[in-house]
C-alpha cells in the first residue's frame, strides 16, 4: 500500500494565487505610498492643484522644455501619415490653402474641403485631408491662445 507523501497535497493553484495577492498588495500598497508622499511634499490637495503646480514647475525650472512644448509646429516636424507606402510619404496632399490660412479655421469651410478631398481622391485623400484640418485646427487654437 503506498503512503502520501506530503509533496503530493502541494496545491499549485493555490500557492499562485497566494503569491499573485502578495504582489498585487505590495504594489497597491507602494503605489499608495508613492502618491501619498508625492501629494505631502508638494502640499497639493487634488489633481488640478498638482497640474497647475506642474506646469509652473515646468514653466520657471525648465524653461527649454517649455519652449519646445508650445513653439509653433515647424514643416519638417510634420511625421503625420497613414500611408505604408515611402512613395505617398514624401507627397504633400494639400487641401488647406493658403487663402484659408489667412481666415479663421472653422468648421464648415473645413466640412467642404473634406467632402472636395473625398470626392477628388477617395478615402485615402479624405484621410490625408483630415490629417491636415486637424493640424490646421490645432494652428488656429494655438494663435488664439498666443502660442504662435
Amino acid at each position: 500500500m503506498a503512503t502520501a507523501r506530503p509533496e503530493d497535497d502541494f496545491n499549485f493553484a493555490l500557492y499562485g494565487a497566494k503569491a499573485f495577492g502578495y504582489a498585487t498588495a505590495i504594489v497597491t500598497a507602494g503605489a499608495a505610498v508613492s502618491v501619498w508622499g508625492v501629494k505631502t511634499f508638494m502640499g497639493v490637495k487634488d489633481t488640478q492643484e498638482f497640474a497647475e503646480r506642474m506646469r509652473t514647475l515646468v514653466r520657471t525650472k525648465m524653461p527649454v522644455l517649455s519652449s519646445r512644448i508650445h513653439r509653433p509646429l515647424a514643416e519638417e516636424d510634420h511625421t503625420a501619415t497613414i500611408w505604408n507606402d515611402p512613395v505617398c510619404v514624401d507627397v504633400p496632399y494639400t487641401v488647406v490653402n493658403e487663402a484659408s490660412e489667412q481666415t479663421e479655421w472653422a468648421w464648415p469651410d473645413a466640412e467642404k474641403r473634406l467632402e472636395v478631398a473625398y470626392e477628388r481622391d477617395g478615402f485615402s485623400g479624405w484621410a490625408q485631408a483630415v490629417l491636415e484640418e486637424l493640424e490646421a485646427e490645432g494652428r488656429a487654437e494655438r494663435r488664439k491662445r498666443g502660442h504662435e
